[in-house]
């Protein structure tokens, strides 16, 4: 029997780390995920009744006083940040990870997950993998609640990414999930 083998060479754009990002809040893993819906639902909410208070002063003043203008700039800077905080979290992952993440080479066989860059190379074992996902045509190993190895479909060069799943699965012992199923078995 043939042993399998995976090439994987990824070079990370800003997408990657918004879909690492967005499957980070979908799956509760990353720093403090939790703490941060509830403080993005708290930002909404005062954006808009700022937003609202300074609309509310603007018509009964029927001027422009320094309160008002405060309530808008705040209002408007708490609703700006709640519909890009995931870009913007991004962009602070790949400018913490661009001297780790610019181009991985991942070979994944018998022996385990080998990652080379430029600077450094690691070998895993399959055992160190927590939990592994199907994210957005992406794979996604979970070593930790904030280490991620993202291996996107299209950066395959070795071995088929249809039958990646079905090996990093009985390699892991591990089934490969998506978020809804993270969630579902979570209530």
């Amino acid at each position: 029997m043939e042993e399998k083998r995976f090439r994987i060479v990824f070079e990370p754009d800003l997408k990657d780390y918004e879909d690492i990002v967005a499957l980070h809040a979908k799956v509760g893993k990353g720093a403090m995920v939790k703490a941060n819906n509830a403080a993005n639902i708290i930002l909404l909410i005062v954006g808009i009744v700022l937003l609202l208070d300074a609309a509310v002063m603007f018509w009964l003043k029927r001027g422009v006083d320094s309160t008002g203008v405060f309530a808008l700039a705040v209002g408007l800077f708490a609703l700006v940040y709640y519909f890009y905080k995931r870009r913007i979290s991004a962009l602070m992952m790949r400018k913490n990870n661009e001297k780790y993440m610019k181009k991985q080479e991942i070979f994944i066989d018998a022996n385990g997950i080998r990652v080379q860059t430029d600077q450094a190379e690691v070998h895993y074992q399959f055992g160190a993998v927590e939990e592994i996902f199907f994210w957005r045509n992406s794979y996604v190993l979970y070593l930790d609640k904030n280490r991620v190895l993202p291996l996107p479909v299209r950066s395959f060069l070795e071995g088929d990414p249809k039958e990646f799943g079905t090996y990093i699965s009985e390699q892991c012992a591990k089934p490969v999930q998506t978020p809804a199923d993270k969630k579902n078995k979570e209530h």
